[in-house]
């Protein structure tokens, strides 16, 4: 399976919404597997990592007339965890999309965008 993410832009201010669609294409015999998309937020570097999730759905529960299209999302997002690139610590914004794989590791998409003020 492929995944394109197209968001309506990779720039979004605090309290906004960022906004897209994703595109699937399952190879031959694989239009039954799961596949969730999530508009969440991760921090990576020194310490402990962190994580919040602000939108989760399924896009393909099984359904094979529903793996080859187009799916719209939007997603609201809170004022902060702002994007942030630090030496120490990192916060970074993805649209996820996750394969789920019965038998081995999940296949995983990523989209970066960024959180912050643009005045």
């Amino acid at each position: 399976m492929s995944a394109l993410v197209e968001l309506e832009s990779s720039l979004v201010e605090p309290g906004g919404s960022v906004a897209g669609a994703v595109h699937l294409a399952p190879a031959p015999g694989d239009e039954k597997r799961a596949v969730e998309l999530s508009v969440l937020w991760e921090t990576s570097g020194k310490g402990d990592t962190d994580q919040g999730v602000v939108l989760h759905q399924v896009l393909v529960d099984g359904d094979p007339g529903r793996a080859r299209a187009d799916h719209r999302f939007r997603a609201a997002l809170p004022l902060l965890p702002l994007t942030y690139d630090g030496n120490l610590i990192k916060i970074r914004w993805l649209v996820r999309v996750r394969r789920r794989i019965a038998l081995g590791p999940d296949e995983i998409f990523d989209t970066e965008f960024v959180v912050r003020w643009t005045e």
